[in-house]
Parts: structure tokens; sequence; C-alpha cells
């Protein structure tokens, strides 16, 4: 993730790491891997050098974290922009969120700042990450409208109550819906819907 660093804007990086080194510096943006060519075996032991005390500098002053969907994103933004903007105040880092060539999120600051909003940024990443779980529910079709509730009071209630979302229960065919959220509360609601359906008859 730190190519794009090592390239720069318009490849003011990666032509000032060639000149320094004397060697060509190919960049993979997709693998990450840079290929160095040089005259001699010197030159290329020189420009990987030069390369690693690129990369080591630039660890010091950024953090880059990939990001894998646009649900975790829009956490991390929030509306309006109210989360990223909230996490930039409190810890003084500059936060930024790139698409190309790959999403991620890219932290800059003070040591102390880029710790800090590292810290916020992965329980956002690693609490998306707990509640992707998925299972489906099986249920009969004439249970589907004791699940919705009267104007969709009922099942507003269980994901608000689980944390959860049911989702495809309005279009679901043969009686199935997909729940999603982490493994725990998945769990739990499928125990609520079926006390529910027991109740209900």
């Amino acid at each position: 993730h730190m190519i794009s660093l090592l390239i720069g804007s318009k490849g003011v990086g990666i032509e000032a790491l060639q000149k320094k080194s004397g060697a060509k510096l190919t960049l993979d943006r997709v693998s990450s891997k840079i290929a160095i060519d040089g005259e001699s075996a010197k030159i290329v032991q020189d420009a990987i050098l030069v390369v690693n005390e690129a990369v080591m500098e630039l660890r010091t002053k950024y953090w880059v974290q990939a990001l894998d969907s646009d649900d975790v994103c829009m956490r991390l933004i929030g509306k309006g922009g109210a989360n990223i903007k909230k996490m930039r105040s409190d810890t003084g880092a500059s936060i930024d969120i790139r698409d190309a060539p790959s999403r991620e999120i890219v932290v800059s600051g003070p040591p102390e700042a880029i710790v800090a909003a590292k810290a916020i940024i992965m329980k956002v990443v690693e609490d998306h990450q707990e509640r992707s779980y998925e299972e489906t529910y099986h249920m009969s079709t004439d249970a589907i409208p004791v699940v919705i509730g009267k104007s969709g009071a009922t099942i507003r209630d269980l994901q608000n109550n689980y944390r959860v979302k049911l989702k495809d229960v309005r279009n679901a065919k043969e009686g199935t819906m997909t729940i999603k959220g982490s493994q725990e509360d998945c769990l739990a609601v499928s125990t609520a819907v079926s006390n529910l359906l027991a109740d209900a008859g």
C-alpha cells in the first residue's frame, strides 16, 4: 500500500528515487512489487538500499490500510463526512480515503497522531468484519407477515434490538430471509424469530 506514496504526485517520488539510485525502478500497483534494473549488480544493490530507506521513512510519516467494502468506507466517512472530520479533530492526523489505484485510507502526521487514528480506524474495520457474518433463516411463507409485523414494526424491532440486518424478507421465496450481523447476534435473532413464530402459532 506504500506504492502510491513511493510514486508520489505525478511520479515525482519515483523519479527522485531513480535519480538517487541510478537504477530504473518499475512499480507494479497490483502486486505491490518493485522491479529494479541497473547496469551492474552494485547499482542494483545500492538501489535496493535507497528504496528500503524510502519505505522506512514513509512508514514513520504515513499509515495505509486497504478498505474492502463500500460499507466500511461509509462508516469511516459518516453522514456528510462527520465521522472522518471527527477523527481528524480528535487525533490531529491528516486522514484521507483514496479510490485509486485501490481503495485505501491514508493517515499522516506526527507519530502519536498516526497511532491514535490507527486505533480508531482499526476498531471500525474490525467491527465491520465481525458484523459481516450472514446466515439464511428458513420459515413458511405464512410466517413472513408475522416477522414483518404491522407497518414493519416487528422487523424494525428485531433489527434494532439485536443489531442485525434482516434482508430479502418481503421478497422471500419459500420463506427464507438473510440475517447479517455478528455471529452471536445472528444466532440470538434466529432464536427470537423462532420463539415469535411459535407464539403466533
